[in-house]
C-alpha cells in the first residue's frame, strides 16, 4: 500500500475550498448547518490534507454530527454528494459526540494544529480558533462565490477584514440562489430549519424561496406589554429568544436580591426555581434541562 503524500498549500486550500462550497450549497437543501471553518496547523508538517491510498485527495471533516441519531444520515448524504459530484476526492469524518466536542477541539488547537481540514463549529469555538489561535483560513471569498451576503452577525468571525467561518443563517441563504439547482436535482421538499434561521433576515434575504418553510424554536412570538415596551425602548420587535432572555434575567436577579450573592448559592436559586416568566413556565431537572417542552413551529407565508 502507497503511503499518503503530502498536499502542496495550493492543492490543500483548493480541495478545501471544493468542500466548504459544497457542503454550503447542499445545506440549503435543508439542513441547519453549524459555522464551517476551513482550519489546519500552525506547521506545515502537520496538515491533515493527503492522498489515499486510492490516488484521491484526502480531506478531514471534523463535526459532532455522527454522533446524532436524528442528523447524521442527512449529513452523510450531504458528503456523499458531495464526493460523486468531486470523484478526485474522499472525505473523511473525525470528531466526537457534542458534549465534550469542544474541549477536545480546543486540546488539539492548544497542541498547535487541529487535525481536519473543514471543522464544524459552535459559535465560541469558532471564535476562539480564530482569536485565540489562528488556526484558520479565509473563507469570504467562498461566501461570494456562492452568493453569499454575511450579514453583521459575523462581525465575530472577521479578523483584518477577513471572514474566517460561515454560519447557519447565511447558509440558509443559499435556498434563494439555488432554487434552480435544487429543482434540477429533484428535490421536492419543505425546507425546514431550526431557531438559527427563524431570524427576518432569512426572509428579506431569501425573498420569495423563503416560502413555506417550517421553523422550529423554543421560543414563543412576544406578545402583551413586554412586546409592547420592548417595542417603545428599543425601537424595534422583540426577536428571538427576547422573551426568554428577559426572564432568565430576572430570574438571576431575584436570585441576587434574595442573598444568592456567590456563584454556588445563586446556582442553587437557580435550580430550585419554579415560577412562570413571560414567555413560559421555568423549573428546571438536576441535569438542567426545562421540566416542560414547548416547541414552537412557524411557517413563512
Amino acid at each position: 500500500m502507497d503511503s499518503p503524500k503530502k498536499l502542496s498549500p495550493f492543492e490543500s486550500a483548493l480541495s478545501r475550498r471544493k468542500l466548504l462550497q459544497g457542503g454550503a450549497a447542499a445545506a440549503a437543501a435543508g439542513l441547519a448547518a453549524p459555522l464551517l471553518a476551513a482550519c489546519g496547523s500552525s506547521s506545515p508538517s502537520k496538515a491533515s490534507s493527503g492522498s489515499s491510498s486510492n490516488g484521491k485527495t484526502q480531506l478531514t471533516l471534523m463535526s459532532w454530527e455522527m454522533f446524532e441519531p436524528a442528523e447524521t444520515k442527512a449529513w452523510h448524504k450531504v458528503v456523499d454528494n458531495f464526493m460523486a459530484a468531486h470523484p478526485s476526492i474522499e472525505v473523511k469524518w473525525t470528531g466526537w459526540p457534542f458534549a465534550n466536542y469542544d474541549q477536545n477541539v480546543i486540546a488539539q488547537a492548544q497542541a498547535g494544529h487541529v487535525d481536519a481540514d473543514v471543522v464544524m463549529c459552535p459559535p465560541e469555538l469558532g471564535s476562539t480558533l480564530i482569536q485565540d489561535y489562528n488556526l484558520c483560513e479565509p473563507i469570504g471569498d467562498i461566501a461570494q462565490s456562492v452568493g453569499l451576503v454575511p450579514n453583521a452577525a459575523h462581525e465575530q468571525f472577521v479578523v483584518d477584514g477577513k471572514l474566517y467561518l460561515l454560519g447557519v443563517l447565511e447558509v440558509a441563504f443559499l435556498l434563494a440562489y439555488n432554487q434552480a439547482m435544487l429543482k434540477d436535482g429533484g428535490f421536492e421538499g419543505v425546507f425546514i430549519s431550526a431557531d438559527g434561521t427563524k431570524d427576518p433576515q432569512f426572509v428579506s434575504q431569501a425573498g420569495e424561496a423563503a416560502k413555506g418553510a417550517i421553523l422550529s424554536c423554543p421560543c414563543g412570538p412576544a406578545t402583551g406589554p413586554f412586546a409592547d415596551e420592548y417595542k417603545k425602548k428599543f425601537n424595534a420587535d422583540a426577536g428571538t429568544y427576547s422573551a426568554e432572555g428577559y426572564d432568565l434575567g430576572t430570574i438571576l436577579v431575584k436570585g441576587i436580591d434574595s442573598g444568592a450573592i456567590t456563584r454556588p448559592a445563586l446556582l442553587d436559586f437557580v435550580r430550585n426555581y419554579n415560577g412562570q416568566g413571560v414567555a413560559r413556565k421555568y423549573q428546571w431537572t438536576p441535569t438542567g434541562e426545562l421540566t416542560t417542552n414547548l416547541i414552537w413551529i412557524f411557517k413563512v407565508q
